[in-house]
């Protein structure tokens, strides 16, 4: 692959990327706002008992605190090649965004997500931060199957919001069909729950 092609691919990818940030960002914000109203049409359906569990299984599930960094990637399953340019791309980073060089809120928050991403092998978030602060990436052909690899993972925790119950809630054209949801919703975990 020549290099202006594996350029234009990686910009193709991180614009990608960028887009599901944006996707994840609108989900979330859809998620905040309407889970009360959907917990509230579920208080009015069924008896307060059934919405206490009902919002005991909608909450998620709180992490322990870790003291090691989960790695997106295994350090084992890194070149040499790909863990030296990644520690480049940092410290490139780093030169235009450490909180003892900069001011900027801004530059401050792509430092921390760029330590975060470093710290977990995410090439990925990496070299999107990197490319928001115009350092120029060179990956091999390898590395920019990685970023497919990531983004395809990024594309499918996305897709699980959608299968959600509260995203079905959410989609649903008419107050018939949110009624339908929730039923379904209901018999679905009580049918969990007597087996």
């Amino acid at each position: 692959m020549s290099d202006k092609l594996k350029q234009l691919e990686i910009k193709k990818l991180l614009t990608e990327y960028d887009y599901l940030i944006i996707d994840e960002e609108m989900k979330q914000e859809i998620i905040d706002e309407y889970k009360p109203e959907f917990m509230e049409n579920l208080g009015e359906k069924f008896n307060e008992q059934d919405k206490q569990d009902n919002e005991k299984e909608q909450e998620p599930q709180k992490q322990p605190e870790k003291k090691e960094v989960e790695k997106l990637i295994k350090d084992e399953d890194l070149s040499d090649e790909t863990k030296k340019r990644m520690k480049k791309m940092f410290r490139e980073v780093m030169k235009k965004t450490h909180p003892d060089k900069v001011k900027s809120e801004e530059l401050i928050e792509i430092y921390i997500k760029s330590k975060e991403a470093y710290d977990a092998n995410n090439l990925l978030e990496l070299s999107y931060n990197a490319s928001k602060l115009n350092i120029s990436i060179d990956l091999s052909e390898l590395e920019i199957e990685i970023l497919k690899d990531l983004i395809k993972h990024k594309r499918e925790s996305l897709e699980t919001i959608e299968k959600s119950w509260l995203w079905m809630w959410y989609k649903a054209g008419t107050e018939t069909e949110k009624d339908n949801v929730i039923k379904l919703y209901y018999l679905t975990v009580h049918k969990k729950k007597d087996n």
